[in-house]
């Protein structure tokens, strides 16, 4: 498993076969930083808007999320990052 995930692409490819290691709903902002690595700034920022807004099939219900401040976290990362987030 480790070497499938060792690399940007094996994560973009297989992350997702394997939720039990690490908190599934983070998987869209895992998918925005890579993009954004990447220089694909489009495709991060419509990934990081989509993870803000609990899109996808990998959001975390709102009753169920752990840290109350990352929503607070997020939108300052977004104007740190110039992402529009459009609330």
């Amino acid at each position: 498993m480790f070497d499938v995930l060792s690399s940007r692409d094996g994560i973009m490819a297989h992350r997702m076969e394997y939720p039990q290691l690490w908190h599934a709903h983070l998987f869209l902002l895992e998918k925005a930083m890579i993009c954004g690595r990447r220089g694909e700034t489009d495709k991060a920022a419509e990934l990081f808007r989509a993870h803000y807004r609990g899109e996808g099939e990998t959001r975390c219900p709102k009753e169920e999320q752990v840290n109350p401040g990352h929503q607070a976290y997020l939108r300052e990362l977004a104007e740190k990052l110039g992402i529009e987030i459009g609330e």
